[in-house]
């Protein structure tokens, strides 16, 4: 969590000093090969950076960056079909709003929305789904615990996104970094991280 912490104080520290929140989008791939992932992604053609340690892999697309939730739900679907796996989408907007969807198979096992109200100007709870199609997957998470996180009132949409990414193991760089962040600070993450970053497509 420490390490996770870390990079969300250095993305929020420029961004609050001119008074913006942080936009970013990844896709994290779990328990495959990373050469089956830069496979899957040179078939499906698109322009991303993708950075793996093990058989975990976070892929930085270049068009789910720009805040297409439709076009980042359709891509992680995909990759988990074609990869047979586990999917994480996770979506930053302006650090107000995270949004989530768990896919395994191709199937959707969780849907979260921290803000489902955001842009009616409605306050209104986070809109959880699936939860319990999702913890079988993760039987060492206490489903309290989750959905309290879940529920948490976080000013910043990142250590939302920190706190789930802890509770469900997912790698620290899985947070706070999209792929205009790899355009502009490829090394740093790659030392920081002790990762390789890979970039695909044009």
């Amino acid at each position: 969590m420490k390490k996770i912490v870390i990079v969300i104080m250095l993305l929020l520290i420029p961004a609050l000093s001119c008074f913006a929140g942080s936009f970013y989008s990844n896709i994290v791939v779990l328990s495959v090969e990373h050469e089956k992932v830069l496979s899957v992604l040179l078939q499906l053609g698109i322009t991303a950076y993708y950075a793996f340690k093990g058989k975990t892999s976070v892929i930085f697309e270049q068009k789910i960056d720009e805040q297409d939730t439709d076009y980042g739900e359709n891509l992680a679907k995909d990759l988990s079909e074609k990869l047979h796996a586990v999917t994480i989408y996770s979506t930053n907007h302006d650090s107000d709003i995270l949004y989530m969807l768990i896919h395994k198979n191709g199937e959707l096992l969780f849907s979260y929305d921290s803000a489902p109200g955001y842009f009616e100007g409605e306050d209104v709870p986070p809109k959880i789904e699936y939860i319990d199609k999702l913890l079988p997957e993760y039987q060492h998470v206490d489903k309290t615990e989750f959905v309290n996180i879940l529920n948490s009132d976080e000013v910043f949409a990142d250590d939302l996104h920190g706190k789930i990414a802890e509770i469900l193991d997912l790698p620290a760089y899985s947070v706070g970094l999209g792929y205009n962040y790899c355009v502009t600070e490829k090394e740093e993450m790659e030392s920081f991280f002790d990762i390789k970053i890979e970039k695909v497509g044009a």
